[in-house]
């Protein structure tokens, strides 16, 4: 497998595709019609309804030099909530005071906001399901 390193992020980039042998190809083909497992609240998820989501927008990831994307098996819930914190907490300009004015934030600190939003919002969802498992003790 060929990897080449992305010059502004640092992320590695997969030039080759990976075969999956034959022998894995049946339980592969098993697996999708088991229900799956949301990442982040744990919740079972029929395969239909399971949302995989892309921790770094496409788009984001394309400007950044980032071809292997990290994402995510979410149920619907999960999947609203997040974009709805990403709304909220990521913004492609930031204020210079020095300047006076806003600018625009380059490719690779989006992609830090992004993976600074998804790891508050795992965090998150980690002390909300603790604190609710306390409560129904």
């Amino acid at each position: 497998m060929t990897v080449k390193r992305n010059a502004v992020t640092g992320a590695s980039i997969f030039l080759d595709r990976e075969i999956i042998p034959r022998q894995y190809r049946v339980h592969l083909e098993d697996d999708v019609m088991r229900e799956k497992i949301c990442d982040i609240c744990g919740h079972g998820v029929n395969p239909e309804d399971v949302v995989i989501h892309r921790i770094i927008p496409e788009e984001v990831a394309r400007q950044a030099g980032i071809f292997d994307f990290r994402a995510a098996t979410l149920c619907p819930d999960c999947s609203n909530e997040i974009h709805s914190w990403y709304g909220k907490r990521v913004y492609s300009m930031s204020y210079k005071n020095g300047a006076k004015r806003f600018i625009l934030r380059s490719p690779a600190q989006m992609v830090k906001e992004y993976e600074a939003t998804y790891r508050a919002f795992v965090e998150y969802k980690k002390r909300r399901r603790a604190k609710s498992q306390h409560l129904d003790r």
